[in-house]
């Protein structure tokens, strides 16, 4: 089974940023699983 989610934050000014929160809500709204293996990729616009 596949799931994936994008999650599109904000833009934010250069510098460090907690986004734990942002990316914690995208994956509750994902199906739960029991066991597996996530892979999370974090894309910038240019």
């Amino acid at each position: 089974m596949w799931q994936q989610v994008e999650v599109q934050l904000p833009a934010m000014h250069r510098g460090f940023h907690l986004i734990t929160g942002q990316v914690e809500a995208a994956l509750s709204k994902m199906s739960p699983v029991s066991i597996g293996l996530l892979h999370i990729n974090f894309k910038r616009k240019c």
